[in-house]
């Protein structure tokens, strides 16, 4: 029988050690952000370097998502074999190639193949690092936890503004400059990784049951790894493994809702506003660059200060009322800003006002809880195959945005946000309808929420 949450004691955790290692894996974070953050202030230097075309710009960005879903198709099977901590080595290693090389290349394949390089480490990371600190968290305090993962992606793409806005004007190759600067964190994260544990349920579920134990015990003491490690054991016994598992009737209602809530996290539109947002408010009426670039930091800046009301929420109001409050305010916020872009003389600061409420209500609900959701929904055994095909749909929901909207701006001009309108309200119904409640469960009792026949 799986045990209540209230038996394990959490009075005794050693939070000095959970937030050190934390913070390390949650910089896989801060380069997924600033990796696909980046792009939104080189965009104009590379249409100008290389001459590129609709397409191609779309390309130039979406190329990073398409290996990105590639990263996230092969951690599923590869961490549950080979451990969270060497994938996660192996993706940072990926983040400092890419960076350095995205800012030397030649012609418009080059920035494609350096570009690439990241997008795989990116894939790594988008899967990983909520995986690894939702197995390593205390369950009442995981939502707030895994949500420093939400927060350092939200950092690294401020970074980016801040950096991108620092460097526009150093002259015609700051876009390389842009690019490079990522090289530094990156470095770091791969040589602290080096100095955390291996995930202790992933030990366990590999039958290293001393190495899990010992993880626990520095985490909370003797007590707190004997009970964690017999609720582990006894979820683990229960089940029955390996990818077969994914076609199991059980896991059918938890499959169905983590995929659905991953394609719309992406899909209404989010991303739009982190990689064009300069040419959304050049769009606007914005006319000197750099005021676009000061616009995009204050969009940034909102996403952070609103990251952190989300990090406040999650452990208190719940997992489920955030998603729902978020979509409804991002349904509305995106109406608001195709019918403006339909009037005449609007003035362009004012058309900032909806982008902020978007991002502001995407920050506090789905940007935090989407990956905190994510990473403790799904049974242990399957967690990595199931989190790795989820983190495929984000990214194949990011790539479908990302790629075509170019197209459809060049078509539709803001009429383009009534798309994204739509999406957000029907993720809102589906939010309301199939969304269950899992904060304060445990890990191994969060599926029995979910369990159906």
């Amino acid at each position: 029988m799986i045990m209540d949450n209230a038996r394990i004691d959490e009075q005794n955790i050693n939070w000095k050690y959970v937030g050190t290692v934390s913070f390390i894996a949650a910089i896989g974070g801060l380069l997924f952000g600033f990796d696909t953050g980046v792009v939104s202030g080189t965009i104009g230097g590379l249409v100008e370097e290389f001459a590129l075309n609709a397409w191609q710009e779309g390309f130039a960005v979406s190329n990073l998502i398409i290996a990105c879903i590639l990263g996230s198709v092969i951690t599923g099977p590869l961490t549950d074999r080979y451990g969270r901590k060497k994938m996660l080595i192996g993706a940072g290693f990926l983040f400092t190639v890419s960076a350095v090389l995205s800012g030397l290349p030649q012609n418009y394949w080059q920035l494609i193949v350096a570009r690439s390089i990241g997008g795989f480490g990116v894939g790594i990371a988008s899967v990983l690092s909520p995986i690894y600190i939702a197995e390593l968290s205390p369950a009442r305090v995981r939502g707030a936890l895994v949500a420093v993962n939400q927060l350092a992606i939200v950092v690294g793409i401020l970074l980016t503004y801040i950096s991108n806005w620092i460097l526009v004007d150093i002259g015609v190759n700051s876009w390389r400059w842009m690019f490079e600067v990522e090289a530094v964190p990156a470095l770091f994260f791969t040589l602290a990784l080096f100095f955390i544990p291996e995930s202790p349920r992933w030990l366990a579920k590999n039958k290293q049951d001393s190495l899990a134990l010992s993880v626990f015990r520095k985490i909370g003491g003797e007590d707190y790894a004997v009970k964690e490690m017999e609720l582990v054991r006894a979820a683990l016994d229960k089940e029955e493994g390996g990818m077969q598992e994914l076609l199991n009737p059980k896991v059918r209602l938890v499959l169905i809702v983590g995929f659905a809530l991953a394609i719309f996290s992406n899909f209404t539109g989010i991303n739009v506003i982190i990689y064009y947002g300069t040419e959304i408010f050049s769009m606007a009426g914005f006319v000197e660059k750099a005021s676009s670039f000061k616009a995009q930091m204050i969009i940034g800046l909102t996403n952070l200060i609103f990251t952190f009301v989300g990090m406040a929420l999650i452990d208190r109001a719940g997992r489920k009322i955030l998603h729902i409050v978020a979509y409804a305010i991002m349904t509305v916020s995106m109406l608001a800003l195709g019918l403006m872009f339909g009037m005449k003389d609007v003035n362009p600061v004012l058309m900032v006002i909806p982008v902020m409420t978007y991002v502001a209500s995407f920050s506090t609900g789905v940007g935090v809880v989407i990956w905190v959701y994510l990473s403790e929904m799904f049974p242990n055994k399957i967690r990595g195959a199931a989190m790795g095909i989820a983190t495929m749909l984000v990214w194949t929901a990011n790539f479908a945005v990302t790629q075509f909207f170019p197209i459809l701006r060049d078509l539709m001009g803001g009429n383009v946000f009534f798309i994204f309108t739509a999406a957000s309200f029907v993720a809102f119904i589906v939010t309301m309808i199939l969304m269950k409640e899992t904060k304060g469960l445990q890990l191994e009792e969060v599926e029995r929420a979910f369990e159906t026949t």
